[in-house]
């Protein structure tokens, strides 16, 4: 009796044996059987049931996860080099991408969030994605600091006194709009330029075309309110016992008017040719309203019945060889460059207040009042003035006028 329940009792455990190895062996052939809940709960923690492989490796094909394992790539870095994304196993995808948007994927390196699709998993993705090397991000510019708060109104209104006062010192003047084109010198006028100038035997009276503000006055303000370049009446003075002027500034007709009955005196003014304001620059009445790049164009003077009536007999008729302008500004010239006799702009400073600038345009304006042809001899010989020249003795030349 006790042998056949010994046997009984062998018999049982074979069978146990037999039962467990086939169980065995079938498990590591096949694998367990997965359940979807237990599949997306695996994909969404980064988990399975083999460890030791790389999050989302197990959803690749051998040859695919030998290729991923040997890198030893580290998920979470985005690659812009990878290709494009392929979802391996197509229900656990879904279970998976299900999970993560009721359950956000909770990580401590989250490299990208979306609004709308919850926090980014990227065991969902291919590993070819991600690389172990961290993506480099520009570097920010430096901030520039804020200026600390003022602590009363009153010391707020005077930093921005003394800031506005200083940007306004520095600043350039405001240039002025191209609205016009830009006239060039004709064909005729560059030739007569380039012709030779002779010597003449005696001086003659040249028409001698002044502008105003900047060059023989500087305007405090709009007005008649001005300050005269040193030696200006002398200048004045010379220039109506020798030859004809008129003037001619970009002003309007009553600031023009204004500034010439201070600038000359009675009889002076009864001398002048004529008086040209703002509204001969044949300017549009939008642009006679606006700070436009305005030109003189000589030929306009030339033209003109009073202007050209006064020329002497012996000159003939006025013409480049023999009109002079005298202004602060190039680019109003530009229709008969060689005409212009520039100087520097007078802004009344104390370093100007000590140049005889004027002067040394008078000893040029001799010399002119004996050419032949006054462009050619500008285009060869134009104006400079010069700092170290000594002083010009105004008495002989005052004495003449007399």
């Amino acid at each position: 009796m006790a042998g056949k329940k010994t046997q009984d009792t062998e018999a049982l455990v074979a069978d146990i044996e037999k039962l467990s190895l086939g169980t065995t062996d079938k498990r590591k052939k096949y694998g367990p059987k997965p359940t979807k809940a237990k599949d997306a709960g695996q994909a969404a923690a980064g988990t399975g049931s083999d460890n030791q492989q790389t999050p989302g490796e197990r959803y690749l094909p051998p040859h695919q996860r030998k290729h991923s394992t040997a890198k030893a790539k580290t998920p979470g870095t985005f690659s812009p080099k990878a290709p494009a994304f392929t979802p391996v196993n197509g229900p656990a995808f879904a279970a998976a991408q299900k999970a993560s948007y009721s359950e956000p994927h909770k990580s401590s390196h989250q490299p990208y969030k979306s609004s709308k699709t919850g926090s980014f998993n990227p065991i969902l993705f291919n590993p070819a994605f991600f690389t172990s090397d961290d993506v480099s991000k520009p570097e920010a510019a430096p901030m520039t600091p804020r200026k600390n708060a003022t602590d009363s109104p009153q010391q707020g209104l005077a930093s921005q006194e003394k800031s506005s006062a200083q940007t306004s010192s520095r600043s350039p003047k405001r240039p002025h709009l191209n609205l016009i084109p830009r006239p060039i010198p004709t064909f005729n006028y560059v030739k007569t330029a380039n012709e030779q100038s002779k010597t003449l035997d005696k001086p003659r009276p040249l028409l001698i075309i002044l502008d105003l503000n900047g060059t023989l006055l500087f305007r405090k303000s709009r007005g008649a309110s001005f300050v005269g370049r040193p030696k200006v009446q002398e200048f004045l003075q010379y220039l109506l016992a020798k030859h004809k002027v008129m003037v001619w500034s970009s002003a309007t007709p009553t600031n023009v008017e204004l500034m010439c009955e201070k600038l000359f005196a009675p009889h002076q003014k009864d001398k002048l040719v004529s008086i040209w304001g703002r509204d001969k620059l044949h300017l549009t009445p939008a642009q006679y309203n606006q700070k436009v790049q305005v030109y003189k164009q000589l030929r306009w003077a030339w033209r003109d019945h009073i202007v050209s009536s006064s020329a002497p007999p012996s000159t003939g008729e006025w013409d480049q060889e023999n009109t002079v302008l005298i202004d602060d500004s190039e680019e109003k010239a530009a229709s008969e460059p060689y005409n212009l006799l520039k100087i520097d702009e007078y802004e009344g400073t104390a370093e100007q207040d000590e140049l005889d600038v004027l002067g040394q345009v008078v000893e040029y304006l001799e010399k002119l009042s004996r050419q032949s042809n006054v462009s050619a001899y500008m285009r060869e010989h134009p104006f400079q003035f010069d700092k170290e020249a000594p002083a010009f003795n105004w008495l002989p030349t005052l004495v003449d006028t007399l």
